[in-house]
This record gives C-alpha cells, sequence and structure tokens, in this order.
C-alpha cells in the first residue's frame, strides 16, 4: 500500500509541474495550440514521472531506513524534480538540489495529502482522450509574403487586344459537375452564359501533375512521356532540345504580360526535382506560391520529446507514431489540412491579382484551386446543404471520420471484387459520397464568384479560362476516385472561355482537348503558337478534330467521334536500370465503346463477336494510337524515384 500511495504521490507531483509547464507556454511559439495534445503527453508523462520516481525512492530505502518513513514524501519531490530536468537546462541545477534532498528525507511532508489526487490523476489521459474535444480549426498556412517583383521596364498597356488572363483549373472538378441542376454553381453559370464552353472537353490524364504539365507547356502528353503524378519525369532541357518548349507563362511574360501563380495542390510546387533538372511548373512565373501548410503535429512532437520525461527516453518513431494516431486520425487530419482551402487560396489569388491590378501593363494569373478534391468536407454553408446528416448511411461515424470511412469502405470492396470476391452492394456509400462532392462542387463556385467579382470590379478586359485536370469516380465502374481508369467519368473536364473577342452563349460541338485551350489562348492573345499542340477551338474550321489521347501508367485511350478505344500500352516493368526503346512496346486492345449510344459504356464491343462497323473502328483506332505511340517519350526518360517529403506529399493526397 505504501509503493502505491508513492507512486500517486509522485503522479500528482509531476502532473502539478506539468500544468505550470502549459500555463507559462515554455518553448510555445506555434499559433495552433493543441492544448489536448499538450495536456495528455503531460499526463502520461506525469504517470511515468510518477511511478519512476515511487522505484528510485524504493530503491533508495533498502539503505536508508530514515527515507523509508517518509517514502511518500520523498516520492513526490522526486517526481517533481524529474518533471523539472526537462523543462531547460536552467531548471537542471534546482532539479538536481530538489532531487537530492528528496532523497535524503530533508523536505517537507506534502505528500499525505496529495497521494489520493495522484491516484484520480491516472484517470487524466484517458479523460482528455475520451471527453476533451479535438482542435478542429483548419492548420494554418506558413506566412509568405507574396510579392510582384518590379518590372525592369514599362510594357504595353493592358486593352481589349491585349487583356489580362485569368486561367483557374478546379482539381478534380468533373465535367457534368457543373451542369447538374441539384448542384447550385450560379457563378459558373454565368461564365458559361457570357463565353464559348464545351459540354466537356478530355484530359490527357487521370492525374493532376501530367494534365497541369500538358497545360503548361502545351505538349501533348506522349512528348511529356509522363503517365502520373509519380511517373518519369521529362528533363527541362530535354523538352526544350526536342520539342523548342516554352511555357505559356514563359511566353507571355516575355510579350508583355506580369505573371503570377497560385497553387494550392502541393504537388505542383514539391513533386519536380529541380535540382536534377527536371521541368517544373513556375517558368515564366514572375511571382509563384505554392501553398504549404505549418507542420503543427512536427513542431509539437519536438516539444513534447524537449520537455517530457518520456519523450527523452522513448524512441522518436514509436512517439510519433503513437501519438498520431491516438490523437490526430488521418480523417481528422486530412479534414483539418483541406477544410476552407477554397477561401484560402482564392484569398492568395486575391493578393496577386490586386498587384496585377496596380501595374499599368495586362496581367496574367493561374489558380490551382484543391477543391473539389478528396476529402469531401465542404465547410458551412456547404456542408449538409446537399447531404442531409441524418440521412447518411448507418454503420459510419457522424462526420468528418464518416466520410473516411466511407471511402474507404466502398474502395476496399471494389479491391475485393477485382480480386475475384463477390459484389458488394456500396450503392448508398458511393451515393453519399457523391453528394457530398456536390457540396465541395458548391463551395467552389462560391469561392470562384469572389475572384470573379473582382475581377469585375476592376474593370479591365480579362480574358477568363476555366478548367479540370481530371475527373472523379464514384462507382460508375466499381471504382472510386481517380487514377485508376480511363473511363469517361475520370477524364472528362469542364472547358470554358470568357471574357473580351470571345463569343458569347456559343456551345462547343466537337469535344476539345486540355491542350487546346493552351493555343486557343495564345491564338487570342496575338501570340505566335509555335510548338504548340492542339487546336483553337474559336477557329471557323470545321475540320474534324484529331483523335484526342488520354494515358495513365500502362494504358491509354484514344476516340473519334462516335468510338472509343482503351487499351495497354507497356514498355515492360518501369524499375531503376531497365532500357526501353520507343515503339518497342505491348499492345492490347481492352475495351470498345459506341459512345454515340452507349456514354455510360456499359457495352464492350470487344467481349463479343464484332460486327463490320465497330471492326473498322478498332482498326482506324488501333493506327491512330500507334501513330500517337511513336514519339511517346516515356522510354527516352530516366528512371525516377521520389524523394521521401515527395511520397509523404503523395500518401497525404491518397496517391
Amino acid at each position: 500500500m505504501g509503493f502505491l500511495r508513492a507512486g500517486s504521490a509522485g503522479v500528482a507531483a509531476a502532473a502539478l509541474l506539468g500544468l505550470l509547464l502549459v500555463a507559462v507556454g515554455v518553448d510555445w511559439d506555434l499559433a495552433e495550440g493543441m492544448r489536448r495534445e499538450r495536456f495528455f503527453v503531460l499526463a502520461v508523462d506525469s504517470l511515468f514521472c510518477g511511478w519512476l520516481a515511487a522505484l528510485i525512492v524504493a530503491a533508495v530505502c533498502r539503505f536508508s531506513p530514515r527515507l523509508r518513513e517518509r517514502s511518500i514524501s520523498a516520492s513526490f519531490w522526486c517526481a517533481a524534480a524529474l518533471a523539472l530536468t526537462t523543462w531547460s537546462w536552467i531548471a537542471l541545477l534546482p532539479a538536481a538540489l530538489l532531487l537530492f534532498f528528496a532523497l535524503r528525507g530533508a523536505l517537507p511532508a506534502l505528500a499525505g495529502r496529495t497521494w489520493p489526487a495522484g491516484a484520480l490523476l491516472h484517470l487524466a489521459p484517458l479523460a482528455i482522450f475520451a471527453f476533451y474535444p479535438a482542435e478542429s480549426r483548419v492548420i494554418p498556412l506558413q506566412e509568405v509574403a507574396l510579392e510582384l517583383p518590379s518590372a525592369a521596364a514599362p510594357g504595353p498597356a493592358v486593352s481589349a487586344e491585349r487583356p489580362d488572363v485569368l486561367l483557374i483549373v478546379a482539381d478534380t472538378l468533373r465535367a457534368e459537375a457543373i451542369l447538374d441542376p441539384e448542384t447550385p454553381t450560379p457563378h459558373l453559370d454565368a461564365l458559361r452564359a457570357r463565353g464559348t464552353w464545351a459540354e466537356y472537353a478530355l484530359a490527357p490524364c487521370n492525374q493532376t501533375l501530367p494534365s497541369h504539365m500538358v497545360l503548361f507547356t502545351g505538349l501533348d502528353v506522349e512528348q511529356l512521356g509522363m503517365r502520373s503524378n509519380d511517373s518519369r519525369w521529362p528533363k527541362a532541357e530535354q523538352l526544350r532540345s526536342d520539342w523548342r518548349m516554352r511555357t505559356l507563362a514563359e511566353r507571355l511574360r516575355d510579350a508583355g504580360w506580369r505573371t503570377a501563380g497560385v497553387a494550392a495542390n502541393v504537388l505542383l510546387t514539391s513533386q519536380p526535382q529541380l535540382d536534377r533538372g527536371e521541368q517544373g511548373y513556375a517558368d515564366g512565373f514572375e511571382l509563384w506560391h505554392g501553398m504549404q501548410r505549418v507542420e503543427v503535429f512536427n513542431v509539437y512532437f519536438a516539444w513534447a520529446r524537449k520537455h517530457t520525461l518520456l519523450g527523452r527516453l522513448l524512441p522518436k518513431k514509436a512517439m510519433a507514431f503513437s501519438l498520431t494516431n491516438l490523437l490526430n486520425p488521418r480523417e481528422h487530419e486530412l479534414v483539418r489540412t483541406h477544410r476552407e482551402e477554397g477561401e484560402r487560396s482564392v484569398d492568395l489569388a486575391l493578393t496577386a491579382l490586386e498587384q496585377l491590378h496596380a501595374q499599368p501593363q495586362p496581367g496574367f494569373l493561374f489558380l490551382n484551386l484543391f477543391d473539389p478534391h478528396a476529402p469531401y468536407a465542404a465547410p458551412p454553408p456547404f456542408g449538409g446543404s446537399i447531404a442531409d446528416p441524418a440521412a447518411q448511411p448507418v454503420g459510419y461515424p457522424p462526420p468528418p471520420s464518416g466520410e473516411l470511412a466511407m471511402r474507404v469502405a466502398a474502395f476496399e470492396a471494389f479491391q475485393r471484387e477485382r480480386t475475384g470476391g463477390p459484389r458488394e452492394d456500396v450503392d448508398a456509400e458511393t451515393a453519399w459520397l457523391r453528394r457530398l462532392y456536390q457540396e465541395e462542387v458548391a463551395y467552389t463556385d462560391a469561392q470562384l464568384g469572389r475572384l470573379f467579382e473582382a475581377v469585375q470590379r476592376k474593370g479591365r478586359p480579362t480574358v477568363i479560362v476555366l478548367l479540370g485536370d481530371h475527373g472523379e469516380a464514384f462507382g460508375e465502374h466499381r471504382n472510386l476516385e481517380h487514377r485508376w481508369t480511363l473511363f469517361e467519368e475520370e477524364i472528362r473536364i469542364p472547358f470554358i472561355l470568357a471574357g473580351p473577342g470571345i463569343p458569347e452563349g456559343r456551345q462547343l460541338t466537337q469535344v476539345p482537348e486540355l491542350v487546346d485551350a493552351t493555343r486557343t489562348l495564345l491564338e487570342r492573345l496575338g501570340l505566335d503558337p509555335a510548338g504548340v499542340a492542339g487546336r483553337n477551338v474559336l477557329s471557323s474550321d470545321e475540320a474534324a478534330p484529331r483523335p484526342p489521347l488520354t494515358v495513365m501508367a500502362h494504358r491509354a485511350t484514344i476516340r473519334d467521334a462516335r468510338w472509343k478505344l482503351i487499351a495497354t500500352v507497356s514498355y515492360g516493368e518501369d524499375k531503376e536500370g531497365a532500357v526501353f526503346r520507343q515503339g518497342e512496346y505491348t499492345f492490347k486492345a481492352l475495351h470498345l465503346y459506341d459512345l454515340s449510344s452507349d456514354q455510360a459504356e456499359r457495352n464492350d464491343l470487344l467481349a463479343r463477336a464484332l460486327a463490320p462497323e465497330p471492326a473498322d473502328a478498332l482498326e482506324r483506332l488501333t493506327a491512330a494510337l500507334r501513330a500517337r505511340m511513336d514519339r511517346d517519350q516515356f522510354p527516352l526518360l530516366p528512371y525516377r524515384k521520389a524523394t521521401v517529403r515527395q511520397a509523404a506529399a503523395l500518401e497525404v493526397l491518397g496517391y
């Protein structure tokens, strides 16, 4: 009983010191308070210090009968000394003196009144974990001063012939999402009404980075050789020597436009290995801002390791793993990271726009919005406006945890089906996720409305281009999110152009490609599009467009006005040291669809005997695909291994 009381008294002493540590804010300069996390780790540390002190006193008591009579008091002061040692190096001397006198039994006998409180404090970690609400505020961004550099010399002034340019890519925005009457998108509806638009355009890839690279360079995806966010990557020198590539921003900057870019998707800033000569995204931008968040848990871990005895003794990885999984589960981290992201992105874009508007020359602003990418967690008043929380499928935690739980459940069900398992009913989950996604689309529209209003208020002639980079699947072909297939739901994107010199209320009759936006914009601005692929969708030329190509890892799809072919295209296992050659790939037709009667891609014509007409279509599309792949740069690109930081960034985004 005496040992139990001694340990409890020690817990009380360490807890008192821990509370004082939090109260005075020792070494804590992070804007994000994280009080729950601090109290939790200090409560656990108090248990550790208290019982370690009791063990030390029990060991010394074997040689000191006098101390044995004062073991409870000695444990109290000994635990206080142990807790004090981690405060700072200045506290080491007082802690050593406190420990010395405690083990000599020379300190006041206060512990008899503290051990009951110490016994109760054993429940503190559990109580904090269960009842102390986790921080719900969004994780703060690193503070960066956005400042457009001074112009070397004044250029031609903005005019209807040389207008400002606002280029927007909304990550993961499906083309049909902004045409859905159930999803309020008044600002995009108004933009479409006063511009030229397509029911949908086709992305060159079902992932972010290849699509943005096509848009910025004006090259076809096979000229880049990219397949996915983590695929082989083109070298800047190679693109310039092989294709005489100049980025869109470089072309505008050299023609007198001031250029600025804001990217919410961290991959656009962190993924290229510029020190190895890989082509990046910021070339030509005088101001480029990639949003970086404060790594609040890294700061917290550093604080906990420095100011708790448990943190000093535990291996770093063990402590980080346990605290992350206990206090910062993945769904909580994802929501805190990305909630209200559209608002913060547009705030930064408005800052950059204000600086561009302060210049007499025309300005070019690129904005990458991460919304409506998963997690689907629109803030109020959009959250709950389409997906009624009361109607959430049963068996899942309440929001926001339920969103990730449903995505995981549906994804794993689809994975089991692909490996021979039975078909599982997850229709309720995918339908609910789609409603959450619609709320994100409505939120995105509202944030874009703020940007459009700022442009309109300034009154400068402005060309606005609104695009997506890829789509999103919600179970249409037993897949979720993107990067998995080349079906329509993953590759159809919005395509809207508006502004001076662009016909109003005109819907394109032919399906454009993403790269067409680059060429159309350059020709509208009167700039030389040499070396840029695609076509000008504003041209009166009614000739049939070339068959559009979309790729992913080991797969490609190509189509004409009616037929769509999906095939495997593989040079072999992509590993370090592998030697590939252009044109030496394995090819296999997988699916053939008649899009004129089968937009949902349910009737695979390759699954049954082909009639003469689809057989002819297969032959034509196969030839067109081989012609495009003849200049595929993938086998000429060196093997690429992502850094630890890049791999972590991809993992956080779900790749």
